[in-house]
C-alpha cells in the first residue's frame, strides 16, 4: 500500500495498517461497534484495503464452504503466507 500526505484527505499507510490489522475482527463481528465504524469509514475511502477486504472475505467464504465453520489447524496462516508471496511477485 502506498502511502498519501495527509493533507490530501486520502488515508495513511498508517491508517491501512491500523484497519488491516483488524480486518479479520472486523468480518467476524468480533470488534466493538465504534472500531467496526472506524473501519467502515476507512473501506469507504480506502480503494486498496476495499480490495484487500474483499479478498480476505472471499477466502473466508471459500473455506467455510469446503471446510465448515473451521478452517484446518495452519490453514489461515499458509493461505496468506502464500498471498504475500504472490502480492511481492
Amino acid at each position: 500500500m502506498t502511502s498519501q500526505p495527509p493533507e490530501s484527505g486520502a488515508p495513511t499507510h498508517d491508517d491501512c495498517t491500523k484497519a488491516l490489522q483488524h480486518i479479520h475482527e472486523f468480518l467476524d463481528h468480533e470488534m466493538p461497534e465504534k472500531n467496526a465504524d472506524d473501519i467502515r469509514a476507512h473501506l469507504d475511502i480506502c480503494e486498496q484495503c476495499l480490495d484487500e477486504y474483499d479478498l480476505t472475505n472471499a477466502v473466508k467464504d471459500l473455506v467455510h464452504r469446503h471446510c465448515g465453520s473451521a478452517a484446518p489447524e495452519g490453514l489461515r496462516a499458509r493461505v496468506l503466507t502464500r498471498l504475500q508471496i504472490i502480492e511481492t511477485s
